[in-house]
Formats: structure tokens, C-alpha cells, sequence
């Protein structure tokens, strides 16, 4: 059996990187990771039941509590009639909203509790948390051989140039970066295990 990850797997289908992995290859499981209650439910239902579901808050190795309180904000995107949610827990970024306790969890212990340490490929796309949850993975005990990265460093306040060099300081002991894809006009960083 063959491993994927979606960090960030929304419903399953908007902007989904690994619904290919249901239709065409029986082999791969898709890890689909999701914090939002609602979205985890469509997430499921969304699904094959191959995969694995896991509804939890990606964090660093440092994070001090078992929970996250997250603030939903809604809002309809353009090109699809769900109702999608957004994520901020930096007081400063925080607008009037729907509070959500989600539990928190590094994604080794997710895949320590799976026993799952060989990934074909992590797709991670956490609305700005990018850089928290690559601080949460033990690189020496598991191999994932390729990362799908999307940086929000509008959401973080960081210039494009200082979150590529926040993620590549993290992970540059252990993967190459590849190149820079733009589909659909958002940034895609692709870093391949040395």
C-alpha cells in the first residue's frame, strides 16, 4: 500500500490534490486532514472509504496545548458555490466569529499512532500554518518522498522571498527544492527527498 497526504483536504473536492488517487489507482490511500468540523463531515461523505480521515489541527513539536481554538470566517469562492472556511488563531488576525475547538496534533504523532512512515507525497496547504506543521514532522523516521507545499505569505506577513527561506530552512537538511509551479495562479513550492 502506497500513502498520500492532503493537509488541509477541505471537502474533498475543492481544490482537491488527491481525489485522482479514488478514482484512478486502487493502491494509494490519501491521509486526508482537515480541522473543521463541517468540512470534515463533507470530507467523508466526499471520500472513498480507502482513505484514512483525520479531523485535527496540524502543530509544531513546541505547541503547549492539547486544543486550538480556531475563528471561522465564511465566505463563497468564486469559482464554487460551497461554503468554505478560513482559519486564523493570531489574536491580531482575529475578526467576529465562530468559535471552533479543534484538537491539536503534530503530523508525526498522526502518523506514529498510524504507524505510517513511508509517504509517496504530502500536499500541504494549512492557510499560512505551512512553516508549524513542517516543524512537526521527524524527518529522521519518516520518508515522505515528495512535498506539494503552498505558502499563504499573504496570511503570515511574511514576503514570498522570507517563506520560502522559512520552509527551506526547515526541510533543506533533507529535500532538494524542485521549482515553483503557479496552476491556477497560486504558488506551489515541490521539494523532493534527498
Amino acid at each position: 500500500m502506497k500513502y498520500v497526504i492532503e493537509a488541509g483536504a477541505c471537502d474533498g473536492l475543492f481544490k482537491s490534490t488527491t481525489q485522482w488517487t479514488d478514482i484512478h489507482y486502487e493502491d494509494i490511500t490519501a491521509i486526508l486532514i482537515e480541522p473543521h468540523p463541517e468540512m470534515y463531515d463533507r470530507l467523508v461523505q466526499n471520500r472513498a472509504k480507502k482513505n484514512i480521515f483525520i479531523n485535527k489541527c496540524l502543530v509544531d513539536f513546541d505547541y503547549p496545548s492539547k486544543y486550538i481554538d480556531l475563528i471561522q470566517k465564511n465566505y463563497v469562492d468564486q469559482s464554487s458555490v460551497l461554503n468554505i472556511s478560513e482559519y486564523d488563531v493570531l489574536p491580531e488576525k482575529q475578526i467576529p466569529g465562530m468559535k471552533i475547538k479543534c484538537e491539536a496534533s503534530t503530523l508525526q504523532k498522526i502518523l506514529d499512532d498510524l504507524n505510517i512512515y513511508e509517504i509517496e507525497k504530502l500536499y500541504l496547504d494549512v492557510e499560512g500554518f505551512e512553516v508549524e506543521v513542517l516543524k512537526g514532522i521527524d524527518y529522521k523516521k519518516t520518508n515522505i518522498k515528495e512535498m506539494e507545499i503552498e505558502p499563504h505569505f499573504i496570511r503570515t506577513q511574511l514576503t514570498k522571498e522570507e517563506e520560502f527561506s522559512a520552509i527551506n530552512h526547515i526541510i533543506s537538511d533533507y529535500y532538494d527544492f524542485i521549482k515553483e509551479v503557479k496552476p491556477n495562479e497560486e504558488i506551489k513550492y515541490i521539494f523532493k527527498r534527498k
